[in-house]
Parts: structure tokens; sequence; C-alpha cells
């Protein structure tokens, strides 16, 4: 699989549902259940119901995903994405949704076994995003950092090691950005 797949594969998971998929064309990713109002994943739902938020949810994680892989290429278009990434959140309101797809559109880059120039511009865009969300011109934020260094120290735990030290390089990248 290339280089540019790996952050879209959040929409080739299985489903975790038994049910089959309803007839038909479905506006739904696959990663997302079939049964209306059923949590994918368990816990905390974190946005990802198959009801009518699901749609949303689904496109704004495709949106992210798309930013993401256009981030792994070159250092020079880091700018640029970060006002698009920017205008994506803004659109997307104040209700929170933002933050679970931004969550599942990052998820894949803590699945790469290896080290690669291309993940590490994209986990660099990351933590600058994630740094520059929280800046004092926006108010503080909307909680957006607080949530995703949740996220990054839930995932700096995990048994995987690449994911651990993709989550602790993220932290860290964070940390170092909000200290300058």
């Amino acid at each position: 699989m290339g280089p540019t797949c790996q952050l879209l594969l959040l929409l080739s998971f299985p489903s975790r549902c038994r049910r089959p998929p309803p007839p038909g064309p479905s506006a739904h990713p696959p990663a997302l259940c079939a049964c209306r109002g059923r949590i994918v994943g368990g816990g905390e739902d974190g946005g990802r119901r198959s009801g009518a938020g699901a749609g949303e949810s689904a496109r704004l994680a495709r949106e992210v995903a798309r930013v993401l892989d256009d981030c792994r290429a070159s250092l020079a278009v880091h700018q640029r994405k970060l006002r698009e990434l920017a205008a994506i959140r803004a659109a997307s309101g104040g209700g929170g949704g933002f933050l679970p797809a931004f969550c599942v559109a990052v998820t894949p880059l803590f699945d790469l076994a290896r080290r690669s120039a291309g993940s590490d511009r994209a986990a660099r865009f990351i933590s600058a995003f994630a740094s520059a969300s929280a800046s004092s011109a926006d108010g503080g934020g909307d909680g957006f950092l607080e949530g995703f260094i949740r996220f990054l120290i839930t995932a700096s735990k995990a048994a995987h090691r690449p994911a651990r030290l993709r989550a602790c390089q993220i932290i860290s990248e964070v940390s170092q950005g909000k200290l300058l």
C-alpha cells in the first residue's frame, strides 16, 4: 500500500456490528455501525454514533484525512494547510464534533510500524495545528487542545510501541510549541 493511502485507512476498517449493512449504497463509511444509535468502539461515543450526526462526523474525518495526506508530501504546504484545517474546524461549528473526527483521522498515523519522512511531517503538522488552535487570539480555544492531549495521553499508554512513540512525539512537539 502506498504512503498516500495509509492515512485513509480509517475508511476501510470493518464494522464491529454483527448486523449486515443495509442494502444499496450507504452514505456512512464502513467503520460506522449499520445499527441506528449503536456505539462503535465502546466507551464514550466520541461523536461516532450511527444516527443523525454520523454523516457529518464522517465528512469531517474525510476532510481532515485529506488535509493530513497533503501535508505528508512537503513542509512547504503546512502554513496553507493550517489555514485550511482551521477553516474546516470553524465551519464545523462549536458543537464539539471536530475533535472526534480529528482523532479518527489521526489514528491511522499511530499504526505505522516504521518512521518515515512523510509520517514525521504529518506528526509535525498535527502538533503545529494543535498548538495554533489554542492560541490566545482564539480566546483560548474551545477545549480542543485539552481533549486532543487527553487522546494522546491515552495513546501513549498503548501496547503498540509505534503508537506510543508517535503519541509521545506529538505531545513533545505540542509542548515545545506552546513554550515558545
